[in-house]
């Protein structure tokens, strides 16, 4: 299994999403950046989910509440 983590661009806190890629990368793990403007995610009735931004489709497994989102960090 492969593990990617979305990290999304937030203006307020431009350092954050760095600082976070290279402990990822520390670790080997992989990023995505997500375009938080354009980040959608659309649930059907069947369940099934699909989370996409401005890239293009993002495959994802589990969804997180933002972390400092709109705040300074």
């Amino acid at each position: 299994m492969t593990v990617v983590v979305g990290l999304g661009l937030n203006p307020f806190s431009p350092r954050v999403p760095a600082a976070l890629e290279e402990a990822a990368r520390s670790l080997g793990v992989r990023t995505r950046v997500l375009d938080l403007p354009t980040l959608c995610a659309e649930v059907s009735t069947d369940g099934t989910a699909e989370v996409r931004d401005r890239h293009g489709v993002v495959e994802v497994s589990h969804l997180a509440p933002a972390l400092l989102y709109w705040q300074e960090a």
